[in-house]
């Protein structure tokens, strides 16, 4: 039996009753209705994500997949671990450099034209055959090598500037003309 207006007043009930009991009654079938709104939108969900779970089982051989990506994860170690080695022998080669005193700004250009293909690190960090390489770096670099001598300073000639200080007055009173100008030349600072 459906819940009317003409069902509720044969009940005997009042107007301002049935007024009530029909709002509380729609709220009740509204909230039922939402209910089966969110049930109808999670079962279509279910039944899509059913769906494409059956396609991953049927159609797609993950164990290929795994091996694809294995692959090239491989090849970017293999990758990485190639650059590290490599700036590891340019590393000791420049070492090279600098113990057969060639000038330090070259380095890089020296490095981008030599073939590091074939060099080999000891366990000790040094370059496999160094000796053979210093003696190339000796006879094809030697135009490039820094040319350091140890010398004192002259004693013939002391650094200007090591002569007793004046004043301005002390100079100013000096009465032979060519010894005042030739203070004033020395002490230029004071005149200025």
């Amino acid at each position: 039996m459906a819940l009317t207006r003409k069902y509720l007043t044969s009940l005997g009930l009042t107007d301002a009753q049935i007024e009530g009991i029909i709002e509380g009654h729609e709220e009740t079938v509204e909230g039922l209705k939402g209910q089966i709104k969110k049930a109808e939108d999670a079962a279509a969900e279910t039944a899509a994500l059913k769906k494409e779970l059956e396609g991953y089982r049927n159609g797609k051989d993950w164990k290929a997949e795994y091996e694809g990506v294995k692959k090239e994860f491989d090849a970017y170690k293999a990758d990485v671990a190639g650059k590290e080695q490599t700036a590891k022998v340019k590393a000791a080669y420049k070492a090279l450099l600098k113990e057969e005193k060639i000038d330090d700004r070259l380095h890089d250009m020296i490095l981008k034209g030599t073939s590091l293909e074939g060099m080999k690190l000891n366990s000790d960090g040094t370059l496999e055959g160094a000796d053979a390489l210093k003696e190339a770096i000796r006879k094809d670099y030697a135009s490039f090598k820094v040319a350091t001598r140890d010398e004192g300073a002259k004693v013939g000639t002391p650094p200007a500037g090591g002569g007793e200080t004046r004043t301005k007055a002390e100079i100013m009173a000096i009465k032979d003309t060519t010894e005042r100008q030739k203070a004033i030349a020395e002490n230029l600072d004071l005149f200025q």
